[in-house]
């Protein structure tokens, strides 16, 4: 399941702060040292929400329904809509 998760994620990585984020993940997920979710959710927030391809999609949406929505809502909603584009 990791591995179909990864590619998928993997075409999301346009840009190289993403790229380097998603190894760092990786590598943090097969440590044998417990990670805190919330920091990985919010670094992983971050790097999406200063690509340029989030970016983009972001000034798609409406104006009203941009300024309603909180930060999370927004890149979940974005990873969302993405995998399943790729999923088709």
């Amino acid at each position: 399941m990791i591995k179909i998760v990864s590619k998928v994620i993997s075409k999301l990585l346009a840009t190289t702060k993403l790229f380097i984020f998603w190894h760092s993940f990786q590598m943090s997920i097969s440590s044998p040292i417990p990670t805190n979710d919330t920091s990985i959710w919010t670094s992983l927030k971050q790097a999406i929400d200063a690509s340029s391809g989030f970016q983009h999609w972001a000034s798609q949406l409406p104006t009203p329904e941009r300024a309603a929505l909180n930060a999370d809502t927004l890149v979940q909603r974005y990873l969302r809509e993405t995998l399943e584009t790729l999923a088709y």
